[in-house]
């Protein structure tokens, strides 16, 4: 595969004007091990021979995907945690699902606000700021737990995409020393139930516990910011609609990348982009189309999904922010779901900047006095972050931070 991806771009060209070689490597090679390893290219099921087990071993491939980070400047650890072992996830109740559509899965979401369960998440600190959280008096034990170091510390929480069903926090390992070094910050990358063992609300249930408990850890809101990408990126958006719903506090500000806005894949970049992208997206049709796998698993496609697929709880663009945390959303000009982000980004007000190069070279004056903002970063494809090998990977990390400084200045006025 490496050696046809070279061949390629040396006797064609960058299939994209500005991909380097390692960009077009990535691409593919990313490309190659979602074909190869997505239940979908591997088993034929219809509704009727739909069958949940053989499904669950399938996928277990993309669901344990840890990055090497031996040799990076940095260090994470597994913490553990409980759901329901605090009052102040007590506002999670079935009040904030009122609408007819939540009907058919009523007896769903009441199990969910009600059982209990042991999840995990990493910890993840670049060396640069273990080695000045160290000199300030903190010891590794207490860098690496789930309490606040200081009253006042600000921290990321960063929710792992992968349609609902795939991947782990341990995937995005390297990228989050990148944010902890742009920012300061320690992250913390909560673990989720995924379905289709756990379909809707299991996921976003479990990101709203993590808050939660962070609260009761003894962080505020203000000093928590969210963060996600692809499904976590749905799911940041769904939790801010979560807590202005159930009337508690917003957090410091709210990050989505690349964000799965509407779980209808219909957008005309779900064709456009198909060259570029490693993503894939199924259609409705298919029993195995993420959107159906997240909401109802194995069941015939017809209005009990059609019209979940339209409420704000399950895709964002059908969502209104007024009275949210600020927002600072990325996405790729390449990638299959850009279209819906250009819609989400007219949902929040917020007027698109378009970003080429390795340098985010700060807000302009029109993003620093506004709310929301959206960059759209040139020639990126899905969740363009990860590859190191992007120069636009280095602006969009380079702009976390400026976002970062801009709520600190912001809450310090």
């Amino acid at each position: 595969m490496a050696g046809r991806s070279v061949i390629e771009y040396i006797s064609k060209g960058p299939r994209y004007p500005n991909w380097t070689l390692g960009m077009q490597l990535a691409v593919d090679t990313l490309t190659a091990s979602f074909v190869y390893m997505r239940p979908g290219n591997r088993l034929t099921f219809t509704e009727e021979t739909f069958d949940r087990a053989k499904l669950h071993e399938a996928i277990q491939v993309l669901r344990n995907m840890p990055v090497d980070v031996s040799h990076s400047l940095g260090k994470f650890r597994s913490v553990d945690w409980e759901t329901h072992a605090n009052k102040k996830r007590d506002v999670l109740t079935k009040d904030i699902f009122y609408e007819e559509e939540f009907i058919p899965i009523a007896d769903r979401i009441e199990k969910e606000l009600t059982e209990s369960r042991k999840l995990f998440a990493e910890v993840a600190v670049h060396d640069d700021v273990m080695a000045k959280l160290v000199t300030s008096g903190a010891s590794e034990e207490e860098i690496f737990d789930l309490s606040p170091l200081s009253k006042k510390e600000v921290i990321l929480v960063h929710y792992h995409g992968g349609s609902y069903c795939h991947l782990c926090p341990g995937a995005y390992r390297r990228a989050m020393f990148d944010m902890s070094k742009a920012t300061g910050y320690r992250v913390f990358v909560p673990d989720y139930r995924l379905a289709p063992d756990h379909p809707f609300p299991a996921g976003v249930l479990d990101g709203a516990e993590f808050y939660f408990y962070l609260l009761d850890r003894g962080f505020e809101a203000k000093n928590i910011i969210i963060m996600g990408d692809s499904a976590g990126g749905n799911l940041v958006l769904v939790l801010l609609e979560i807590f202005k719903r159930a009337n508690c506090d917003q957090p410091r500000g709210c990050i989505p990348f690349s964000p799965w806005s509407d779980l209808n894949p219909s957008a005309d970049s779900y064709q456009r982009n198909k060259k570029y992208d490693f993503l894939t997206m199924g259609s409705l049709d298919n029993v195995l189309c993420g959107s159906r796998l997240y909401l109802a698993p194995g069941e015939p496609l017809g209005e009990k999904i059609t019209n979940l697929l339209k409420n704000p709880l399950v895709s964002p663009v059908y969502g209104s922010f007024d009275g949210c945390a600020p927002i600072y959303m990325q996405s790729g000009e390449v990638e299959l779901l850009v279209d819906e982000i250009d819609e989400m980004s007219k949902v929040l007000n917020a007027k698109e900047r378009f970003i080429a190069g390795p340098k985010h070279g700060g807000f302009t004056d029109a993003q620093k006095r506004a709310k929301n903002i959206y960059e759209k970063y040139s020639g990126m494809v899905h969740i363009f972050f990860i590859i190191q090998d992007a120069a636009e990977t280095y602006a969009a990390i380079e702009g976390v931070g400026n976002f970062a400084r801009k709520l600190e200045s912001e809450h310090q006025n």
